[in-house]
């Protein structure tokens, strides 16, 4: 298996997806310390749920568990349905939810947007330093532009801005081989004070709208600076939360809270999912 999820990682970075290829070495971390030289037919249901008991005694959360076993059954399927050289073996991934076979646990789905009350208490709020007023801006940036993500929102180019609007292709959706999603988020007047804040100054169509990415990095180096970016976001976000005695939000709460507000309003779910760049079906509000 070691050399399965190999093959795994190195596909996913040349395809320029870092963090699936992250998650997905830690999973071969994971998997090598439980069952070291792990071979693909001694993967069976007896084998999941001891893996799963021996993950929990470590202290390990149910989302990480099933994290793990996805990268695993997505390696499973890959071999079993190969069409040069299908592996023949039992599968022991449930299928149904009357089977016995081997259910991957799923975190807890908590709900992650804002009250109207907490909302107007960020927008309001007096930033105390750079670290606040920073993260205070790019929250407020996210939830205003159709809940983007901050992946997005740091590729952000000027040659994005079309008229009143911002248009983009979602990361995520790039290098897939469905149909790409297309974001049209309308320039709000708070987005284009927070641009001019806190944007690069120069306006070449090629250039980023925010100083955090440049041009010439690898896949790895943008990764590694959204998700330091991020980390920092949420440290200030948190600061922001005790200081008005509300819960802890963090970047993703955002996008969470965009689509929560538009339902609240009678907005066509439909309707939600396109502003977001889901498909109908991956849509829970």
């Amino acid at each position: 298996m070691h050399d399965l999820f190999q093959v795994k990682i190195e596909r996913l970075h040349q395809e320029g997806r870092i963090g699936t290829a992250n998650s997905n070495r830690d999973a071969q971390k994971s998997f090598d310390s439980f069952r070291p030289k792990l071979n693909l037919k001694e993967i069976t249901v007896d084998f999941l749920n001891a893996y799963e008991t021996y993950m929990l005694r470590k202290g390990c959360k149910p989302s990480t568990i099933g994290m793990y076993t996805r990268a695993l059954r997505a390696i499973v399927n890959e071999a079993m349905y190969n069409r040069n050289d299908p592996v023949s073996m039992d599968y022991p991934f449930s299928e149904s939810p009357q089977d016995c076979k081997y259910k991957i646990p799923v975190g807890m789905n908590r709900k992650k947007a804002l009250p109207k009350s907490a909302l107007e208490m960020i927008k309001n709020y007096e930033p105390r330093g750079y670290g606040e007023a920073r993260a205070k801006a790019f929250w407020l940036f996210s939830y205003y532009c159709n809940g983007a993500n901050f992946t997005d929102i740091l590729h952000l180019t000027f040659q994005d801005m079309e008229g009143e609007y911002l248009v983009f292709q979602r990361e995520k959706t790039k290098r897939s081989k469905r149909k790409p999603k297309i974001i049209k988020a309308f320039l709000r007047e708070e987005m284009k004070q927070i641009i001019q804040i806190w944007g690069n100054s120069g306006e070449e169509k090629g250039d980023f709208i925010f100083p955090v990415l440049n041009r010439g990095l690898t896949e790895e180096r943008e990764h590694q600076l959204v998700k330091q970016f991020v980390r920092v976001t949420n440290k200030y976000l948190n600061k922001i939360t005790e200081s008005l005695g509300i819960d802890h939000v963090s970047t993703y709460a955002a996008r969470h809270s965009y689509a929560t507000t538009l339902k609240r309003n009678g907005v066509d779910v439909a309707f939600i999912a396109d502003s977001l760049g889901h498909s109908l079906s991956l849509i829970h509000i």
